[in-house]
This record gives structure tokens, C-alpha cells and sequence, in this order.
């Protein structure tokens, strides 16, 4: 079992990483807002706030931030102005007689564009960085404080779509789903570990969400998140802008609604009064609706999912959430015509603060468009994976090269996996003890994690274990394998290592995805070979590209659903934010029983980064497939300003 560190780092050495420069001639103008890609100026939704939530599955938060210095008697006037327009508005509300709502089920073309605003504040003394998915840029945020405003859309287009599922079949009548968001004006202030506040001023944030589901399986078989992210010139750090796209292909059911909790609303009658309970997620909620208000010229019911939760003091260490999110829900679209979402939860140590966080997003309607014919609520056609690609039983301890990698392929027959292992074992005799001995117990070492590169020297860097379910650690081999460019001459050494017990066994997935297959399936994907093909030679570029395969928490169900690799029954939230502030959080200690087939497996990778003064920023892009079934599951584009 690896820790949170090595979710998808399958035994990568810093040594073989691909940091180099990027060969394209290609820069960033620096006057633009950041750089575009296929024409899009698009955006991701803050990570702290989809962080912050056990949110629906199938649902990217809205970006919020949060207020400075707001001014107490600004509160005090506004107040006494609500008072005095109660006397005007009475009549209004006595006279409303709406009691009950019944909520449409979505529908085709049906779109609601929103005013939104809202705030964040984030303060933490946790120097635990803020995870952007895979990438190596994480940072540790001590201090967030933003207040932002600006426009939203949500909608779905009619089956008109036409796209390529993880197993490379094309699907036609697909709607798509989607946010769309633009947040124009968002000041406040960053303090990162280590530095002074920064300002920011003017800044522009850009997001969209798409998913795209099968009208017949009602299946998402592709989903794309994309940001673009500026500043205005920051004191003491000048303009920054960020640019990441994020494409899935984990087929998984379709839901109600875009937002979350669609279940709790789409197609129900609503009542004012009515109360109930919700779960999701293994998160219990509340509901209750009320009165609501005119919302452009709809009558609207207000309904309310909440959750919160006050923990007992355990030496010293406490902490608290509470969580609400309101909707205007009206006859009219099974959108909300206003909804807002607030969460506030603060942690404390005996002798101190650990963080705070309060967070609130409010959109209103100014457009709603009804939409027409109804989306489907059954599916008519099962899903059948069906993956082109070449399973083989493993061989000398490893997943099999395959046949089908193309003869100006890096990846070769006379230097790979197998070939290390054999010349480890008769250059190494300790390593060939070890390799003896388990055979010997019924306990094969098998490789449980590699990476080839090609840069200067051709390499494989791999690592060999065995499964003991009777212990947390097992002895393992750290093998580097290379081959000069120049003569072919190859060399080998090892290392003996303590390592965490694997979370699967050769026999769990019998025949894996060969090697050649997982180069060839992920690069049959333009968004995939764009950045991974070498044009000059229509193969994988491994100068620049690191191949890396090997056991890890990346699954379909993982990707869909984060949480399912803990341990919800053992989860102790207390020890947790007590060992996050002594240090010693481990992720071993959150989780238990992985199951292969849904919160773990064995995977390839391609991933590439590098980054340089000439061209202006770094960048970091990865895709990855599954060894289980041949499903690509996810490509993932990262760029930064220097």
C-alpha cells in the first residue's frame, strides 16, 4: 500500500524524470490573459471548495471566494432599510399563496444564466498543500481571502454529440451537460508558505464543465473540465496565469441534474413544510423546504439540504463543519432560478487555531430558456466494454511486451522488463535469491512499479515485490536497468529495500494489458498523441515522455469517486487533523482492504513535463489507462507562468 504521495508515482526516480525543455518553438505572449487552447478561454473551478465537500460524483463546484474588510455599519444601514421595505412588501407576502412546487424533469435545451458573487476566506497553519489533481505543482495556501462576482450558465444540449469512449468506439446522440463560468472580477488576498500576502486585483477566472452521455445508456463516457486563470500584476509577484484541462473517460450512470443533490428535487413535487433525510456518499443530510420568492415573475419554493456536525473534544483537538445548500426551485425548468451554498469549519489544536474556512456562492437567474423535449430517465442499451487492445499472462515477473509496438518504438524486445530481470538475476545473486526464495513460498515477486525514459540512455527503472497479507511491509528490489545509445551496452545493479506491502497479487489481474498495447491505445487519442507523439516520427518520444506502469490507487471507481479507497469505519477525523499537525499523517492509516477492482489496480502511464525562460512557463501533461480491461481512463494538461 502506497501513500497519498504515490497515488500515481509507480516508483518514478527523480533521476529519470522528464523535466526537459519543450522543443516547440511555441511561447506565451504574456499580454494575453493566458494562452488558449483550440480556440477556448476556459476554466477550472477552484480546488478548495471541491475539496471542502463531499460533493456528487458528477458535479465540478462553481468557483467562490471570500470578503475583506467588510464594513459592519454598511450592515447596520442595509438592515434597517430591509426593515423599513417590510412594511411595503407585506401585502406581498400575505398574499402569496404558492405553497407547493413540482419540479420538471430536465429537458433538452434548457438553459438558466446567472448573476453570481460570493466569498471565500481560508486561513490554515497546516503546511499541508492544496492537491490540483496529479500534478507536481501543489502549493500550501496559509491564507485565502477573495470576494469575487460574475456570470454562470448551466444547460444541456439535445443528442447531437458525437465523441469516442475510454475504449476508443465512437457513440453517437449524446447530450452534453454543462457549466460554463466567468468570474470577471475577483480581488483579495494569497499568502503561499513561506511568503508575504500577495494581492490580487482584477483577476479573471474561466471554467467550464462538459459531460457527455450516451442518450441510450444514459451513460457519461466523457467528461472535460478546462480553466484559465489570470491576474491582474500582483505586489511583489507580478502577472500570473494558469491553464489546465482534464479529460475522463470513466463510463459511470448518469444522474439528475447539474448541480448537486438532483435527486433530492428534479421531477418531486415540493411542499412547503415538508422535511426528510439524505444520504450520499455516506454523508447524512437534511432537507426542509419553505416559502421562496418571486424570481423573474416565478412563484418558487425554497429547498434546503444541510448537514453540520460539532465533535467532542479529544486532548485538546476539535473541530467543526456546517453545510448548506439552498434552492429556488420552480415549475418553470429543473434548474434552480437562485441558489446559494455556504460551508463554514474551522479545526482547533489545545493551544491553537489549525484552520478556518467560510465560503459562500449565490447565483440568481437573469435568463432561463425552458428548453423541450424531455431527457430520458431509463436506459434502454447495457454497456459492454469492448477494448482493442492485447491481454497477456505475465511473464518473468512482469506484464508481457506485446507485438504490436511499432518498429520505431523505443520499447523494443531486446531491452525491456524481462531482460532486466533476467540480467539482474545473473549479475545480482542476492536479487536471484529472492526471486528463488519466493517462488519457492508461493509468494512471486512480481514488478509492482517502473518507468522507461530514453533521455541520454535508454532506462528502466523498476521495483519487485512480493504479497504478504500478513504483514504491512515485505522486502523488496529496486532494480536500475540501462542501455548506452551508442554501443547497446547495458548494465544493471539493485537494491534490497523495506517496502509497503503491495495492494494486489499477479493473479488478480491474470492477463494485464501488454506494455505495446497501453503506448498504442492511449496514443490512438489525438488530445493524448498531441502532446505524446514525436511528428517526426509518429512514436511516443521518450526523450521528453517517461512510460510508467505499475500498482496504484488510480481505478474507475477512484477516479469517479475519491473517497472509495478509505476506510469510512475506521476514519477518525480528530487523529487525522491531529496527525496533520505533528507531521505524521500517513495514508496507510486511512485505509484498508483495497479491492482491485474498484479502488485499486495496476495502470500505464505516459507523462511529460518540463518548462523553460524562453518559452514561459512549465507545463506537466499525463494520461493513464487501465491494465484491468485496456480503458484509457483520463488525460490531464497542465500549464503555469514562470
Amino acid at each position: 500500500m502506497k501513500s497519498e504521495d504515490d497515488l500515481w508515482d509507480t516508483g518514478k526516480d527523480d533521476d529519470t524524470s522528464s523535466s526537459n525543455s519543450d522543443d516547440d518553438s511555441s511561447t506565451l505572449d504574456l499580454s494575453e490573459t493566458s494562452p488558449e487552447k483550440d480556440e477556448k478561454e476556459i476554466n477550472l473551478a477552484v480546488p478548495e471548495e471541491s475539496e471542502a465537500i463531499e460533493k456528487d460524483e458528477d458535479w465540478a463546484i462553481p468557483l467562490a471566494e471570500d470578503v475583506d474588510g467588510l464594513n459592519l455599519r454598511t450592515i447596520g444601514i442595509v438592515g434597517t432599510v430591509v426593515i423599513l421595505l417590510l412594511t411595503g412588501t407585506l401585502f406581498f407576502l400575505l398574499n402569496e399563496t404558492n405553497a407547493e412546487i413540482e419540479v420538471p424533469n430536465e429537458r433538452y435545451d434548457e438553459q438558466i444564466n446567472y448573476n453570481v458573487n460570493g466569498f471565500l476566506n481560508f486561513d490554515s497553519n497546516l503546511d499541508v498543500p492544496i492537491p490540483f489533481g496529479f500534478f507536481d505543482n501543489d502549493i500550501v495556501i496559509n491564507n485565502l481571502d477573495v470576494v469575487f462576482q460574475g456570470e454562470l450558465s448551466l444547460g444541456i444540449e439535445g443528442p447531437r454529440h458525437v465523441e469516442k469512449n475510454g475504449y476508443g468506439e465512437t457513440k453517437n446522440s449524446l447530450f452534453r451537460k454543462y457549466i460554463e463560468q466567468d468570474l470577471d472580477d475577483v480581488d483579495g488576498t494569497i499568502t503561499e508558505e513561506g511568503s508575504e500576502p500577495a494581492e490580487l486585483k482584477n483577476s479573471n477566472i474561466k471554467s467550464t464543465q462538459d459531460q457527455y452521455v450516451d442518450s441510450s445508456s444514459l451513460n457519461i463516457i466523457r467528461s472535460d473540465i478546462v480553466s484559465n486563470a489570470s491576474t491582474a500584476k500582483i505586489s511583489g509577484i507580478g502577472q500570473r496565469w494558469a491553464w489546465q484541462s482534464a479529460t475522463d473517460w470513466i463510463p459511470r450512470q448518469h444522474s439528475s441534474g447539474i448541480l448537486p443533490h438532483g435527486n433530492a428535487y428534479i421531477g418531486k413535487t415540493l411542499t412547503v413544510g415538508d422535511s426528510g433525510t439524505l444520504y450520499e456518499s455516506g454523508i447524512q443530510f437534511t432537507t426542509k423546504v419553505d416559502k421562496g420568492e418571486k424570481i423573474k415573475d416565478y412563484d418558487t419554493v425554497k429547498i434546503q439540504i444541510m448537514t453540520s456536525h460539532v465533535s467532542d473534544s479529544l486532548l485538546g483537538y476539535e473541530y467543526e463543519y456546517s453545510y448548506t445548500f439552498s434552492f429556488y426551485m420552480s415549475e418553470v425548468s429543473s434548474l434552480p432560478l437562485k441558489f446559494e451554498m455556504r460551508l463554514t469549519s474551522e479545526a482547533k489544536s489545545p493551544g491553537a487555531q489549525l484552520y478556518s474556512i467560510d465560503l459562500k456562492y449565490t447565483a440568481t437567474a437573469k435568463d432561463v430558456f425552458e428548453g423541450n423535449e424531455f431527457v430520458p430517465t431509463k436506459n434502454y442499451d447495457s454497456v459492454s466494454p469492448n477494448s482493442e487492445g492485447e491481454f497477456l499472462a505475465w511473464d518473468n515477473g512482469a506484464p508481457a511486451l506485446g507485438i504490436s509496438c511499432d518498429e520505431n518504438s523505443k520499447l523494443n524486445g531486446n531491452f525491456n522488463l524481462q531482460s532486466g530481470i533476467t540480467e539482474a538475476r545473473n549479475n545480482i545473486s542476492s536479487f536471484d535469491n529472492y526471486i528463488k526464495d519466493q517462488q519457492a513460498k508461493k509468494e512471486e515477486a512480481f514488478v509492482i512499479e517502473a518507468n522507461f525514459s530514453s533521455n541520454n540512455n535508454k532506462r528502466w527503472n523498476f521495483t519487485m515485490a512480493h504479497s504478504n497479507e500478513q504483514s504491512q511491509k515485505v522486502d523488496g528490489w529496486i532494480v536500475d536497468y540501462r542501455q548506452e545509445k551508442i554501443n547497446g551496452t547495458t548494465f544493471v545493479n539493485g537494491t534490497e529495500k523495506e517496502l509497503d506491502n503491495p495492494i494486489l497479487k499477479m493473479e488478480e489481474i491474470e492477463t494485464p494489458l501488454t506494455v505495446c498495447s497501453a503506448e498504442n491505445l492511449m496514443t490512438d487519442f489525438e488530445e493524448i498523441a498531441d502532446w505524446a507523439i514525436d511528428k517526426n516520427t509518429n512514436n511516443v518520444n521518450y526523450e521528453t515522455t517517461t512510460l510508467i506502469l505499475g500498482q496504484n490507487l488510480i481505478s474507475e471507481q477512484s477516479l469517479s469517486s475519491p473517497t472509495s479507497i478509505l476506510d469510512f469505519g475506521n476514519l477518525d477525523l480528530i487523529s487525522a487533523i491531529s496527525d496533520l499537525n505533528s507531521g505524521n499523517w500517513n495514508f496507510n492509516d486511512y485505509s484498508n482492504n483495497i479491492d482491485v477492482d474498484t479502488a485499486g489496480s495496476y495502470a500505464y502511464f505516459l507523462d511529460r513535463s518540463g518548462g523553460s525562460d524562453s518559452l514561459g512557463y512549465d507545463y506537466q501533461e499525463v494520461a493513464g489507462i487501465d491494465a484491468k480491461n485496456g480503458l484509457v481512463m483520463f488525460n490531464l494538461q497542465s500549464k503555469n507562468a514562470l
